[in-house]
C-alpha cells in the first residue's frame, strides 16, 4: 500500500476510498477486470465529487 503514504490531498484520498470500495464490488461482477474497473470507477467519481464540492486540496 505504497499509495497510502502518498495521499497528500482530499481528491487524492476519496480516489482511494472509492476506489477500495468498488474493489470488491467489481471483483464479484469479473475478477479479471476488477483492478482496472475499481481504478476507473474510483478516480471518476473522485473528479465529480471535486468538481461538485471544491478544489478537493485539503
Amino acid at each position: 500500500m505504497i499509495l497510502i503514504g502518498e495521499v497528500r490531498s482530499r481528491m487524492t484520498a476519496v480516489a482511494l476510498a472509492c476506489g477500495a470500495f468498488s474493489g470488491p464490488l467489481f471483483y464479484l461482477m469479473n475478477a479479471q477486470w476488477s483492478v482496472l474497473l475499481s481504478g476507473f470507477a474510483g478516480g471518476t467519481l473522485a473528479y465529480l465529487i471535486q468538481r461538485h464540492f471544491g478544489n478537493g486540496d485539503g
